[in-house]
């Protein structure tokens, strides 16, 4: 399994895009990417060998996350 940036991170000084492998030696630090939806983990056999997962796959907000962002875009005027 390797853990899988889903979104730019900065870490160690090193800067990690969407897709990059991540190091996983801190527990504290992926359960954090992990919680905040910042990375995922990526079985071996679909990540390849190049430390890139083929694809991401995209996570979804969580359904009360789009029911606040829809009341907030109502209650400005705005479609959404």
């Amino acid at each position: 399994m390797r853990l899988i940036a889903n979104r730019p991170i900065l870490y160690r000084s090193s800067q990690y895009r969407k897709g990059d492998a991540l190091p996983a030696d801190n527990a504290a630090i992926v359960s954090a990417w992990l919680d905040a939806e910042s990375a995922v983990w990526i079985d071996e056999a679909d990540g390849g060998s190049d430390g890139k997962a083929d694809k991401v796959p995209e996570q979804d907000a969580a359904p009360q996350k789009k029911a606040a962002v829809k009341k907030a875009a109502a209650k400005k005027g705005m479609k959404k």
